[in-house]
């Protein structure tokens, strides 16, 4: 531009201030960093919003599909693996200890909340009716440090002429809760309904035999046939009659073998009316063939005995007891001992002169006694004698003592409460009975454990009340209303034969009085066989389990409810279901 004059240039100037021409430029050229910051701004905004979508559907993907796995391996840890996979193939990679599990009992859930503070929530279980709804819930956290994206390197806002700095970048957080409720069921019981159980493979198993033999049993019988001794072959188990008047009257019958093991059916129109009868006297309908009957106690009765002080010889004399005939003691020590033997020796000059003791208590040891043993004498003082030991059982004493093993036991008078061991026979014979004192003592009742290979008989017009534990109602003695077996008080276990004995099953247990009597709990004889030949009523809560049957008599037997649920009984274990997982949280 040229000027004419000096005045003219300086007015042009002095009209500068007033001049609007290039102002838009000047302004855009100041605001427009900032323009561009607030642009990125907003666009790296929308990037995180579009990124924590998109981890939030790859942590639920990843949760529910960690779920689904831990529904299969309940136990296992492989539901971490899961989850660590199903978040890889949404794009994001995490540590297993970004997959967790809480759960009733506790949870491995503190990496994610180290990494996310917000309360980790999952219901609460409930219980109602015995049936417990528990939850369990998966946990996945996702997160995303977005100060390494390049997108936020990138964007910048000015602070102050020349410098710029980066904008404040968050970690997106994404957790995904998938619940999974379980479901369990309690375990239920349905008490037993037979009280004979015979467990040969034969289809005499059960035996009625005579022209007027009569099996009345208020109860159901049933054969196993080998089934629960896994013996080859196929099981023809069964009940069989021996003469135009053998019969049964029973509740039902279960026998192993198929319908040829027996002329009862469940048929009316084809059952053997004459032979098969129910407690009431109809034709016997109440027929299961080709049916496992287990044997719910041979499992539960290993039984040692205890061992007793048979003879003592003398080895040292000592010195300084008082003279006389001395009571000595022995040591006794538990569990090796529960009760300590005692004996008789002579002293002489303080020393013990005699060379063989007089065994007053037998005692009871599980680990007997070896080498020479010392006693303590019962007066005064004197030390030093020694003395060696013999085991051996016992013969039957007119006060028996119960925790003690006997050459034999004879059942007449009364039994305190306890077991009692014979490794020989238990007899019962004549007009006199045997009472099993109950009354005042917890728990009441009495256990016969046979070890050695004898047999039962009781025979004779005598009355028994034997009762086991747990048989006997507060307030009564054995008696016919001992007919409930209570586990909580005793084991319902009265007589017991030790399996794989050398007897078989051509031992014969005779149960053939004729007075009516109470035999209250389980008569156990898995190796030998129970005969009944009388004609008197045996109450109480009654069952036998033996190899072999044998009925030649009319005996009526009562209900059969016996040890844990009862031979037939059943035990159905409870049931733990799980659910679909299902997004929670």
């Amino acid at each position: 531009m040229i000027f004419q004059s000096k005045n003219q240039f300086w007015t042009r100037i002095r009209r500068l201030p007033s001049c609007s021409a290039g102002a838009v430029a000047v302004v855009t050229a100041i605001v427009l960093p900032a323009l561009l910051g607030f642009t990125g701004l907003g666009v790296e905004i929308g990037h995180w919003y579009f990124t924590q979508r998109h981890m939030q559907g790859a942590a639920d993907a990843a949760a529910i599909s960690a779920a689904a796995e831990y529904i299969q391996n309940v136990n296992g840890t492989s539901y971490q693996q899961v989850g660590v996979n199903y978040a890889s193939l949404n794009g994001f990679t995490i540590s297993t200890s970004n997959v967790c599990l809480v759960a009733a009992g506790g949870d491995n859930c503190d990496t994610v909340r180290s990494l996310d503070s917000r309360t980790i929530t999952c219901p609460a279980s409930t219980t109602s009716n015995g049936i417990t709804t528990a939850w369990a819930c998966v946990v996945v956290e996702i997160t995303q440090n977005t100060a390494t994206w390049l997108t936020t390197k990138a964007s910048l806002m000015p602070s102050g002429l020349g410098k710029v700095q980066s904008i404040p970048t968050p970690t997106l957080l994404a957790r995904s809760i998938v619940a999974i409720k379980v479901v369990t069921s309690p375990a239920t019981t349905t008490a037993g309904t037979d009280c004979i159980l015979a467990l040969a493979n034969s289809t005499s198993a059960i035996q009625v035999s005579g022209s007027k033999a009569d099996l009345k049993a208020n109860c159901g019988i049933a054969v196993d046939g080998g089934r629960d001794q896994m013996v080859s072959g196929t099981p023809v188990g069964g009940i069989s009659f021996n003469g135009s008047g053998a019969k049964i009257n029973v509740a039902a019958l279960d026998i192993a073998g198929p319908q040829s093991s027996s002329v009862c059916t469940n048929n009316p129109a084809t059952t053997d009316k004459a032979h098969c009868q129910t407690f009431g006297g109809s034709p016997l309908t109440a027929v299961r063939t080709n049916q496992a009957t287990l044997d719910p106690y041979t499992a539960a009765l290993n039984f040692t005995n205890p061992l007793g002080v048979n003879a003592v010889a003398r080895v040292a004399q000592g010195s300084g007891y008082t003279n006389g005939t001395r009571t000595f003691t022995l040591a006794c020590v538990a569990p090796n001992c529960t009760a300590a033997a005692k004996f008789t020796v002579t002293v002489s000059g303080g020393k013990v002169t005699s060379t063989t003791g007089t065994v007053i208590d037998p005692g009871a040891y599980t680990v007997f006694p070896t080498g020479a043993v010392s006693g303590t004498p019962d007066t005064g003082g004197g030390s030093g004698a020694t003395f060696n030991l013999t085991q051996g059982c016992f013969n039957w004493p007119a006060t028996p003592i119960a925790g003690r093993t006997y050459c034999s036991i004879t059942l007449s008078g009364n039994f305190p409460p306890g077991n009692y061991y014979t490794v020989g026979n238990i007899t019962g014979t004549g007009n006199t009975g045997a009472t099993a004192v109950a009354s005042g003592t917890t728990p009441p009742g009495v256990t016969f454990f046979q070890s050695g290979g004898g047999y039962i008989s009781i025979l004779g017009n005598a009355n028994y009340n034997l009762c086991a534990p747990g048989t006997v109602a507060s307030g009564h003695q054995c008696d016919s209303t001992s007919t409930a077996c209570n586990n909580a008080a005793g084991s319902c276990i009265l007589f017991v034969q030790k399996a794989t004995l050398p007897g078989s099953a051509t031992t014969v247990n005779d149960f053939s009085g004729t007075q009516s009597s109470v035999f209250s709990g389980l008569i156990y004889l898995p190796d030998e066989t129970f005969r009944s030949g009388g004609n008197g009523t045996v109450g109480g809560c009654f069952g036998v389990v033996a190899q072999y049957v044998l009925v030649q008599g009319t005996p009526t037997f009562s209900q059969g409810c016996l040890p844990g649920n009862g031979i037939g009984g059943t035990n159905v274990p409870g049931t733990t279901t799980a659910s679909s997982p299902s997004l929670y949280q």
